[in-house]
Parts: structure tokens; C-alpha cells; sequence
């Protein structure tokens, strides 16, 4: 849609040509230019009754990027040379959380699947810089999208309370910990290759070691919610192609 200066108004109104506003804008090319967007509303039509429904059931959801936005958004903020290996990465952590949130709901846990899909794709768009989840966090928070920058300000380190509801943030913090790259692996293999390679630095043991700890938590309170294991059901997911 275009975004039109307040002094053309008046040659607006007066404009005789041919097509309409359409014609005006086309003798204004000289002046104008595209600004690419990473938001599918800019594409809707809103010409009938249906249209209209149509845009205020999605509208609803309007504060969470869809799949499409999301993997725009990555291929936007991600430099060229990583995208691929992240995407499948991000691909499969959105899996596997909105999986096991799928089975949450199912014991009355009641999470928001849309948020959890889109954190799980964008927990790591900052991937690369210093403190990639605060920077991802704070770059989705300036778009408008709070509600996954909380998810994504988290997926790196976390505060748990057992007295809280079960949380995107645990879901995708879990996932992330769960995969290596994109291949399921048990926590105690993933964070001892952590530790082999960093835990001679007191520093990183100690984050490292935290860091198990919560995904250890989050796993048992997600078994005790489902009551069974969750290891075959996310290798089944992650090694899924749907």
C-alpha cells in the first residue's frame, strides 16, 4: 500500500487521468520508492464483506510474525553463509516446542502454539553477535513483536518457578537444548560436549552447568505433566519431514 505525502492531497482531488489513484502515483514514479517490509498485511486485499472477516480473525494474531514473516526475517537479519545451517536448526527447535506444547494443551496447559512456532524459528536471529538472545530480543521487541522477544530473551538462560504455568519460554529453551544443530541429542551428551570443550574456564562450567540444570528441570516438569518420556516422541518429530 502506498504511504502518500499530505501535500499531493490536493492534486489527488483534482487528478482527471486515466486509473484512478493508480494512474496519479504511476506520473509520481520519479519520487517514490519501494521500502520492502517483512509483513504479509501489506498484501491483503480488503474489497468485500468476506475480506474483511477474513483480515479480523488473522488480525488477532497480528503481534506474532507468521512462519512466512519469520523466515523472511531470518533470511533478512542472518548473514548469507549461515542462513541454511540455522534454518534447518530453527526449523527443527519450533518442532519439537510446538509438539510438546501440542501435548501440553492436551493436559489443559493451554499455550499459544503461534508463539511458540514463532520463537522456536527466531530464538536464534541474532545469532553471532554478543549476547545473541538479549540482541535478538531486543531487535524483535522494536518491531513490535514483545511477546516472542520474551520467549527469545530467555532461550539462552532462564528463571524457573515451579509454581508458574508451563511457559513458551521453557519450551523453546528445552528444544534448543535438546538438539545439537539439528539432530536430536540427549541433554547429558550435549552439555558434556559443552563442557569437554569450555569447562576448563571456571566461568563457562558454571554456565554450562546452570544451564543443564534448567533444561533437566523443564524436562522432568514436562513428563510429569504428559506422564511418559518425551525423548522418543521429539526423535520421532525432529527426524519428521512434516
Amino acid at each position: 500500500p502506498p504511504l502518500i505525502k499530505a501535500e499531493l492531497a490536493d492534486e489527488i482531488k483534482s487528478w482527471q487521468g486515466a486509473e484512478g489513484l493508480r494512474g496519479f502515483l504511476a506520473t509520481h514514479e520519479y519520487c517514490s520508492a519501494d521500502v520492502p517490509v517483512v509483513d504479509e498485511y501489506v498484501l491483503f486485499d480488503l474489497d468485500t464483506e468476506e475480506d474483511y472477516r477474513t483480515l479480523v480473525a488473522r488480525y488477532k494474531k497480528y503481534h506474532l510474525p507468521t512462519v512466512k514473516e519469520s523466515l523472511m526475517l531470518l533470511e533478512r537479519e542472518v548473514p548469507a553463509g549461515k542462513v541454511a545451517s540455522l534454518l534447518d536448526h530453527s526449523w527443527n527447535v519450533a518442532k519439537v516446542a510446538v509438539s510438546l506444547a501440542r501435548e501440553l494443551n492436551r493436559c489443559g496447559c493451554g499455550l499459544d502454539t503461534d508463539l511458540v512456532m514463532a520463537a522456536g524459528l527466531l530464538h536464534d536471529l541474532a545469532k553471532g553477535q554478543s549476547n545473541h538472545a538479549t540482541a535478538g530480543a531486543s531487535l524483535l521487541r522494536s518491531m513490535g513483536y514483545a511477546a516472542v522477544a520474551d520467549v527469545v530473551g530467555t532461550h539462552m538462560d532462564i528463571t524457573l518457578r515451579d509454581e508458574d504455568p508451563m511457559s513458551p519460554q521453557e519450551l523453546v529453551y528445552l528444544a534448543d537444548k535438546l538438539l545439537q544443530g539439528s539432530r536430536i541429542t540427549g541433554l547429558e551428551a550435549r552439555f558434556q560436549a559443552k563442557m569437554d570443550r569450555y569447562g576448563s574456564d571456571a566461568q563457562a562450567r558454571r554456565a554450562i552447568t546452570a544451564r543443564f540444570d534448567n533444561a533437566f528441570r523443564i524436562k522432568r516438569r514436562i513428563e510429569g505433566i504428559m506422564g511418559r518420556p518425551i525423548e522418543t516422541m521429539v526423535t520421532e518429530l525432529a527426524a519428521s519431514k512434516d
